[in-house]
């Protein structure tokens, strides 16, 4: 704080009634009452560094522990979709084992399907294959008898 005397003082000294020198020293005095001194400052400055330095470990210790927690949940996940994945495995492996059965029975059910078609088909073939045969004979017959018949 300024020495209001002195300076009351020095402004007479410098020309001003003394009125004037008090009225100013005393306008000067309450225009500076809530300014801070350099004491002041330098308290802020201390307390501002304590604080800082206390929010520092406060934010390390929640860093530390959010770090933590993230892999703690990170290891829960692995596990879980691990598991997962070996079931899907497990389902996939017993349908593809499903589909080969189903597809083997479908192929024996066409494969008989296809071997009565085909002795049917046999036995067709055999009985005109007879009847052709029959035909021919048939027709041979004919002709040696119309030879024969157109010799006499």
């Amino acid at each position: 704080m300024a020495d209001t005397l002195d300076m009351a003082a020095r402004l007479e000294e410098s020309g001003l009634e003394r009125r004037q020198a008090e009225g100013v020293t005393r306008a000067l005095v309450d225009a500076t009452a809530h300014l801070a001194t350099k004491e002041d400052l330098a308290d802020l400055r201390k307390d501002v560094s304590h604080e800082m330095a206390l929010l520092r470990k406060d934010v390390s210790s929640d860093m530390a522990q959010l770090r933590t927690d993230i892999e703690n949940e990170m290891a829960l996940l692995r596990k879980d979709v691990s598991s997962e994945m070996t079931q899907l495995r497990t389902d996939v492996e017993n349908e593809m084992t499903q589909l080969r059965t189903d597809v083997s029975s479908e192929m024996t059910l066409t494969r008989k399907d296809m071997e009565s078609g085909l002795a049917l088909l046999r036995k067709d073939m055999s009985f005109r294959d007879k009847v052709t045969w029959s035909i021919g004979a048939a027709l041979a017959v004919a002709v040696v008898v119309d030879i024969v018949t157109n010799l006499i």
